[in-house]
């Protein structure tokens, strides 16, 4: 059987020692992270450590315009960034949404 790879990006909105981990599952289905946004309080350095092949980008319209990018995963978000989904969406991207934060 063969794997397609299937290029990911992630945006983080959680604090700095939350780094969200592909799961070895995910990697063996093929999911690579190819670009990282960090918003907020995001620990820039702990994911370049922890993902040294994908790119640090700055602003949404680096993944939305990318058109290598199948999946964006979204974690620590709150159900206040509807506009940052909607803009996922209508640039063509599956969107996950990962609630890494705890109340």
């Amino acid at each position: 059987m063969r794997i397609t790879n299937k290029n990911i990006s992630l945006i983080n909105f959680g604090p700095v020692k939350t780094i969200y981990k592909i799961s070895p599952v995910e990697r063996s289905e093929g999911y690579v992270l190819k670009k990282i946004l960090l918003s907020g309080e995001s620990g820039g350095q702990s994911y370049t450590d922890y993902y040294p092949e994908a790119e640090m980008v700055h602003d949404l319209r680096s993944i939305t315009e990318d058109h290598s990018i199948d999946l964006v995963m979204v974690t620590g978000a709150l159900n206040t960034n509807v506009a940052l989904f909607a803009e996922i969406l209508k640039a063509g991207k599956n969107l996950r949404i990962v609630n890494t934060l705890k109340a």
